[in-house]
This record gives structure tokens, C-alpha cells and sequence, in this order.
């Protein structure tokens, strides 16, 4: 059964992690240089290309479950450090 509680990850050094459930994140952004983990929200120009995704997978005969969106970078905060 699944509740919605926590969302499992994996980070980028193939850790397994476990986060409390942003009901309007779709996904999650992992910071490369501080690993600090932001939620990334759902908005109506994600949506749609979720939905891309989904009818993309349809036509080629996949159902899918879940569609989870991981993305890797550097955060606001080390942008800032980084450029002083």
C-alpha cells in the first residue's frame, strides 16, 4: 500500500534517501555542490510536458505508474557563493 508520506531518491553518490512528500512537487533538484535537496513544483507548463511524456509512453504501448523528475545542479545558494 502506498500513502504518499515519503519520496525515496537516490543521490549522486547512489545513496538512497528518503524525503517528506511535497503534494505540488513532481519532482526533486539535487544541489552537486552542497547536496541540499529542493522540491521542484508542479506549475501548468510542467504539466504539460509530463503529459508529453505520458502520451509519448502511451504511443509506444507503456503504461505508466509513475513518472518521477530528478534534476542535478548547483542552488541558488552556492550560485551566490560561487560567484562572490
Amino acid at each position: 500500500m502506498q500513502a504518499g508520506i515519503v519520496q525515496r531518491y537516490t543521490d549522486s553518490a547512489r545513496i538512497q534517501r528518503f524525503s517528506l512528500t511535497q503534494r505540488a512537487a513532481v519532482g526533486l533538484f539535487e544541489c552537486d555542490n552542497c547536496h541540499h535537496v529542493i522540491p521542484i513544483e508542479q506549475d501548468a507548463e510542467l504539466k504539460a510536458a509530463l503529459d508529453i511524456v505520458k502520451s509519448h509512453l502511451s504511443g509506444q504501448g507503456m503504461t505508466d505508474r509513475e513518472i518521477t523528475l530528478s534534476s542535478h545542479g548547483i542552488c541558488p545558494d552556492c550560485n551566490r557563493s560561487l560567484q562572490k
